[in-house]
């Protein structure tokens, strides 16, 4: 790199150099205006287009994840026609000095929060494509951040850059392998070896420094001469059955234009954590990250990649023709669980691969998950009809799977939606699930959490700053039109070790009971509290049939796109869980398992995971208090769960009165909403005058 950057420019003053890579150079600087230390990264080659169309990508996929598990980007700029990066200065160490030296946890909690990087890029559409130890740092802090996504690729949009890379520049300093165009000059780290090499040349070479070289590499090549060299029969699809000799391919893929250097039938990344169908020309994808992901934790645990070889092509060959080792015989001490999650997603097959980085982060949390159960609270074990609240935590069962999949959707973005059909637990996903894991660390932020929760009503902006100040203890907030006021007294209030995570229920209320002016208030304001208030969260939930009306409002339909998620209903292990959890807490269990596949079969349709919770409060009360069980008898005698609800409003209905059986009838009627949601009314417009409707109501 001739060129250096100034020592000060703009609000900016470099302090030393950190290190230099193949594309870029990663200075320590001080940005002056906001006082704190931050890392720079400068294109190291010539600023050619393809180099700064490479550099505007790893901007926008490290902007676009925006997660406490990547390094935040802080800005983009230029100097002297150089373009530069902005980031968080992470203090640490690299993932790959700590290869080889880790506890079995420890190497679980590394993996948990590579995971949880890894998903927000998938997520957001973003495919690393790199990902190994040297990328990625353990903070003094304990996080983990996943870094480098110099060759990232961005799906759902063009990648708008020059011509394809055909060649190989060896830069014999930095140990790195890194595409450069046609007819570009050799280059000035190497000058005993030609820039551009031809594949039989390059295929001949064993690497300078062995195979701990080669764990350092990256590599950007046309496929068919790494293919034909691994003695593999992969070709690029319009080339199939082409016979040519790799001279000629390669030429090929040299001389005719591309829109991409990261086109399909390009190979890029580190031979060492390249998944087998990349090397075989297949395009990028989150199973591929995958394979990388498990390379690179069999490396943490073994001290050693999962295929060696004293070339490029020597990888390419084992990784394609055989099938990783087991980590358990490299690494002894991984319990069967970790280690056949690894195994996984080193599979051959990409088939066979977790499905992407959610998928990797939930089998590695399903491990770690404890269930609070030391508070359990007295009585029914079963809702019947209602939510389960935060006191439920430890008999709320079925949902832990969603219940880590909403978290991390807190962790990743300023607010999250959850949508889903009437009765399928939404709200006590939230109320019973994450709102309590927050409360008590699950986030791994470092702050305390408050938790705060309310349902929209007639005045929801008015209603939403009144909690929220009695949650904080502060006294001085107002329902002003202007929310940035309230976001500097959130901030200063929060700090660096509060925080507060607030569920907004029924949000489909803002377009069904609520003042419209206040619902637009309230709309706008969560979305710019999320952004601006750092430890401020927002958990949202709505029906589904109200998305498009509530994507109306302000703000919500411009962000909703990354903040949804769709709570499907539970699968049968949930549903059982469900059943046998909570009466298994409190020591009961079922006369028989044909009970339990009754229960569960009933849930199938709208609505009918409510009645299954109020078969289940009935079926306690009736339980065999001396066996501790939950019997056949006290079933049939329910009528199932089917006859349950149904028995027991004829019950109801049965002792009432003559006079209060119409005022009852009349009363039903009227707590039937039009919109088909929920309606508030009070005892006056309910009852009127009338004493029989008054006590059928009480």
């Amino acid at each position: 790199m001739t060129w250096k950057p100034p020592q000060a420019f703009e609000e900016y003053k470099l302090i030393e150099l950190l290190g230099r890579g193949g594309m870029g150079a990663v200075y320590l600087a001080r940005d002056t205006i906001l006082d704190r230390a931050v890392a720079i990264k400068f294109i190291a080659v010539d600023a050619d287009q393809q180099a700064r169309d490479r550099f505007v990508i790893e901007a926008r996929a490290i902007a676009r994840v925006q997660h406490p598990n990547v390094v935040a980007i802080y800005r983009v700029g230029e100097v002297e026609g150089r373009p530069f990066i902005v980031s968080e200065l992470v203090r640490g160490k690299r993932l790959d000095l700590l290869a080889g030296s880790l506890s079995s946890e420890g190497l679980v909690d590394i993996a948990i929060q590579l995971c949880r990087g890894l998903a927000a890029a998938h997520r957001r559409g973003v495919l690393h494509r790199d990902l190994k130890p040297e990328n990625a740092i353990l903070a003094e802090g304990g996080e983990v951040k996943l870094l480098d996504f110099g060759i990232a690729k961005l799906t759902g949009e063009p990648e708008r850059l020059s011509k394809a890379s055909g060649f190989l520049a060896w830069n014999e300093s930095t140990a790195i392998l890194d595409g450069v165009p046609p007819g570009a000059p050799p280059s000035p780290a190497s000058p005993a070896r030609p820039a551009n090499r031809t594949a039989p040349d390059l295929a001949s070479a064993t690497l300078p420094a062995g195979e701990k070289a080669a764990a350092d590499l990256d590599v950007t090549a046309s496929i068919p001469s790494l293919a034909a060299v691994a003695g593999t029969s992969f070709r690029p699809g319009e080339r199939a059955g082409d016979d040519r000799p790799p001279e000629d391919w390669w030429a090929g893929a040299a001389s005719s234009p591309s829109p991409s250097p990261t086109h399909d039938g390009a190979v890029m990344g580190t031979p060492f954590y390249i998944a087998p169908e990349v090397w075989g020309g297949a395009p990028a994808s989150p199973r591929a990250d995958v394979y990388s992901l498990g390379a690179t934790l069999f490396m943490l645990a073994a001290g050693r990649p999962p295929h060696q070889g004293d070339s490029i092509y020597a990888i390419a060959d084992k990784a394609c023709r055989q099938d990783a080792p087991p980590v358990a015989d490299a690494a002894p001490f991984l319990s069967d669980p970790v280690a056949a999650i690894i195994d996984r997603c080193l599979v051959r097959d990409p088939g066979g691969r977790f499905a992407d980085g959610d998928a990797v982060r939930e089998a590695f949390e399903t491990l770690t998950a404890v269930r609070a159960q030391d508070k359990l609270p007295a009585g029914n074990p079963y809702r019947g009809l209602a939510a389960f609240e935060a006191a439920h935590q430890g008999l709320f069962f079925g949902r832990g799977r969603e219940v880590r999949a909403v978290i991390e959707r807190v962790r990743s973005g300023p607010w999250v939606l959850v949508a889903g059909d009437s009765g399928v637990g939404k709200s006590s996903l939230l109320r019973a699930g994450v709102l309590p894991a927050i409360a008590q660390g699950s986030l791994g932020d470092g702050r305390d959490y408050l938790t705060m929760t309310m349902m929209p009503s007639h005045a929801p902006w008015t209603t939403f700053i009144a909690r929220l100040g009695a949650t904080l203890g502060l006294d001085d907030l107002e329902a002003d039109d202007d929310p940035m006021p309230i976001a500097r007294s959130l901030a200063r209030r929060l700090g660096d070790d509060l925080g507060v995570m607030v569920l907004i229920d029924q949000l489909e209320e803002l377009v069904t009971l609520s003042d419209p002016e206040e619902s637009a208030l309230l709309a706008q304001a969560l979305i710019l509290l999320g952004q601006t208030v750092p430890g401020l969260h927002v958990a949202c939930t709505v029906r589904a049939d109200f998305l498009t009306r509530v994507s109306a409002l302000p703000g919500i339909g411009e962000t909703m796109d990354s903040a949804l998620y769709l709570l499907r209903p539970m699968d049968e292990d949930g549903v059982r869980e469900a059943i046998v959890g909570p009466a298994r807490a409190l020591g009961v269990s079922f006369e028989s398992a044909d009970i339990v596949d009754e229960l569960a079969a009933a849930v199938a349709g709208a609505g009918g995971l409510p009645l299954l919770q109020f078969c289940l409060a009935e079926l306690w009360q009736r339980h065999d208090r001396d066996a501790k069980q939950i019997t056949r008898q006290s079933l049939d005698d329910l009528g199932g769960v089917d006859g349950a609800l149904s028995n027991h409003a004829d019950a109801v209905i049965a002792d009432l009165r003559p006079g209060q059986k119409q005022a009852a009838r009349t009363l039903l009627v009227k707590l039937v909403a039009t919109s088909g949601t929920r309606e508030r009314l009070s005892e006056t417009e309910l009852c009127g005058a009338s004493d029989d409707a008054r006590a059928a109501l009480n």
